[in-house]
């Protein structure tokens, strides 16, 4: 039986298992373009939700092409193939623009596929989003964001956070909740929920974003979709293939058995360039298909 990170790849049955089998197993191009936070955009149109799309100003190649005096302000600069890699640019704010265009160039070198063997960055082209940026009315107020974990087209659960990152775009650690699709706590989440329940306020249409969920995540055997909600306006974020990169949820004995078992995976197996020797350790895989 193979057997990775005590995962086994054999009959796996958890979820974690599911999501580190399917990684090795699942070649979908639409991956690719979902995972691509530029490219996601002609999909998002595709299924009728161009309407939860944010302002996209420009795009560049490398971070010497950014033009900083024609960017809208303030914008959200992005890398569109991994997560994490932002900034939030002000024109009123006096920034290093040639150490950000420098850092920029070095984000857009890296590949997530090196790192946790998630194919669906493999072969994404880098580049730079410059997009609008949400806000709540209150500055003070956090954006309140809701990912939904759906399996086949049917959301399971959601984790409620807010405040995701700080004001310059950076990650933080958020305050979050797991909760059934009923809206009460998943108990056995209790590591991740945080303890003061009152901060917990979920949107009047919930049943709005649940809908969003589904038609976005209906082609694929499991997703995260992230949608946030600014005083019942909703806008997409991102889809998620492997939350986590495959080690998430790992506390939570009955969530890993529930969605486990939510996973089909009948028709899959695992690809032949999994077994690619050094196959992590390249940067352009375009020719190793």
């Amino acid at each position: 039986t193979r057997k990775h990170k005590g995962f086994c790849f054999e009959q796996p049955t958890t979820y974690n298992e599911k999501m580190w089998f399917l990684k090795l197993a699942n070649r979908d191009p639409l991956l690719t373009t979902c995972s691509d936070k530029h490219a996601v955009r002609s999909y998002v149109e595709a299924c009728g939700l161009g309407h939860l799309l944010k302002e996209e100003y420009a795009t560049f190649s490398s971070g010497q092409e950014i033009d900083f005096e024609k960017l809208p302000s303030p914008c959200y600069l992005k890398c569109n193939h991994a997560s994490g890699m932002n900034f939030v640019y002000r024109r009123e704010e006096k920034i290093n623009e040639r150490h950000l265009r420098w850092k920029f160039d070095f984000l857009l070198s890296q590949n997530p596929y090196c790192l946790s063997r998630e194919w669906n960055y493999r072969n994404i082209p880098p580049c730079v989003v410059a997009e609008e940026l949400l806000s709540m009315p209150n500055p003070e107020e956090d954006i309140p964001e809701i990912q939904f974990f759906c399996f086949h087209g049917e959301p399971k659960f959601f984790i409620y956070n807010l405040g995701l990152a700080d004001r310059n775009g950076n990650h933080k650690n958020p305050i979050r909740w797991a909760l059934h699709m009923d809206g009460t706590v998943i108990e056995d989440a209790k590591k991740m929920n945080h303890p003061d329940r009152s901060l917990l306020v979920l949107p009047e249409n919930l049943s709005e974003m649940v809908s969003y969920a589904r038609t976005l995540s209906k082609p694929f055997p499991h997703v995260r979709v992230d949608l946030f909600n600014i005083h019942g306006k909703v806008y997409f974020n991102e889809l998620t293939f492997y939350s986590g990169g495959g080690f998430t949820l790992s506390s939570c004995t009955d969530l890993q058995r529930e969605c486990g078992e939510a996973i089909c995976l009948d028709g899959y197996q695992i690809s032949e360039d999994a077994y690619e020797k050094g196959a992590g350790r390249i940067r352009d895989a375009n020719n190793r298909k």
